[in-house]
């Protein structure tokens, strides 16, 4: 398994994401999805959006908890300063 590395603020930024993809976006697709499939008063084109929007939010999930269980947490002290590395500003001329 491939290791990420990733700054304590990057991580936590990681880990809302997923939170916000999990507990909203998810939840309005399939709302959204639902309401297309059960009722059907959504145009076959609507439905399809709302299904696509559904299989989207739910890649993205997977792609985030798939990088979070492959991250390795670095404190800042740890990050080298004298190269480019993980969570360095570099300025180009």
């Amino acid at each position: 398994a491939k290791q990420i590395v990733v700054t304590e603020s990057s991580y936590q930024k990681l880990k809302e994401e997923l939170d916000y993809l999990k507990n909203g976006k998810r939840k309005e697709a399939a709302e959204k999805f639902g309401i297309a499939g059960s009722f059907g008063i959504f145009p076959e084109r609507e439905y399809d959006e709302a299904k696509n929007e559904q299989a989207k939010i739910e890649a993205q999930i997977s792609e985030l908890e798939e990088t979070i269980s492959h991250a390795k947490v670095i404190s800042d002290h740890e990050i080298q300063t004298d190269m480019v590395n993980v969570g360095i500003s570099v300025t180009v001329y």
